[in-house]
């Protein structure tokens, strides 16, 4: 799994890296975080871009979603637009990029304040 990590001053802003043999159930391991090439990197993968699957699934906006393929089944991670400000994640889940999407709820631990 590829996170945005940062630091309470957003100075660190680096990607992270948690692995897991079981993707849907976890537990995922941290293997920790760099700045690629040096540079910032403020969003997991696609910069910016809002998702609006009313029918399918998410319907509501989100952010930035990261998309990976595991095992034949595609994965995105997305966040509520809300800038800087802690809001829950979700994981949608699909056969085709094109959906149907299901929504599998919030991957991440610690609750809603503490997700950026």
């Amino acid at each position: 799994m590829w996170m945005y990590i940062d630091n309470g001053n957003y100075f660190k802003a680096a990607i992270g890296v948690a692995i897991s043999i079981q993707p849907l159930e976890g537990p995922f391991d941290y293997m920790g975080s760099i700045r690629p090439h040096g540079c910032e990197s403020r969003d997991m993968a696609i910069s910016k871009m809002t998702t609006e699957m009313n029918e399918d699934g998410v319907g509501e906006r989100r952010e930035p979603p990261a998309v990976f393929k595991h095992r034949n089944i595609y994965y995105m991670v997305t966040s509520c637009c809300s800038s800087l400000n802690p809001n829950g994640a979700l994981v949608h889940v699909a056969e085709s990029m094109l959906g149907p999407w299901a929504t599998l709820g919030d991957p991440c631990t610690g609750g809603e304040d503490e997700e950026f």
